[in-house]
């Protein structure tokens, strides 16, 4: 069966509406919330990490982390009433079993100091991301990749200012990010 020029041109077309489609629903669905939402606890708890004494910065963390986790879940529940995906359900859980093995390899590997831990949960997060873009939208694997080069190199280039490195270019891109989805996907 041969397929005419016209043919082409309209799955094509197709597709391209298709692709629109999708961008539309995960800048819906809540990912831009998300990845704002983690941006700026990233960014403020790797400015405590940088200026706050050790245990002070645990603390900023802590409360970050727990308030990041209780948004994320009533924004999921939230949305969850409001956009209905069959993915919507297999993300939250791969998103707890990522936070629960990485607690775990966290602990059975006991990394040497703070910096190594936080370069561990960072990549293991834009893990996540690059995993998501595998399954959504191309823009989160480049994402999850750019920011774990990023640390990467923040950790080994710039080490007394691998929090402050952090901060500013792991928390903004991923706040801008989100901001980018927001007003150019819809």
């Amino acid at each position: 069966m041969e397929v005419t020029q016209e043919e082409a041109r309209q799955a094509l077309a197709d597709i391209e509406i298709v692709r629109r489609q999708a961008r539309r629903a995960v800048a819906y669905g809540g990912a831009p919330y998300y990845s704002m939402l983690w941006g700026a606890i990233w960014f403020l708890g790797f400015l405590g990490s940088q200026f706050l004494p050790y245990e002070a910065s645990g603390l900023v963390w802590a409360g970050l982390s727990s308030l990041g986790g209780l948004l994320s879940l009533l924004s999921g529940i939230r949305l969850g009433l409001r956009v209905r995906s069959p993915l919507s359900a297999r993300i939250g859980l791969f998103w707890l079993s990522l936070l629960v093995y990485g607690a775990l390899w966290i602990y059975l590997a006991r990394p040497a100091d703070e910096a190594l831990v936080s370069l561990f949960i960072s990549t293991l997060a834009m893990f996540g991301y690059v995993v998501m873009g595998l399954w959504l939208d191309n823009s989160f694997v480049w994402l999850g990749l750019g920011i774990t080069i990023l640390a990467l190199i923040g950790y080994f280039g710039v080490r007394p200012y691998y929090s402050l490195w952090m901060a500013m270019l792991g928390g903004g891109a991923l706040f801008g990010s989100g901001l980018y989805i927001l007003r150019r996907w819809k």
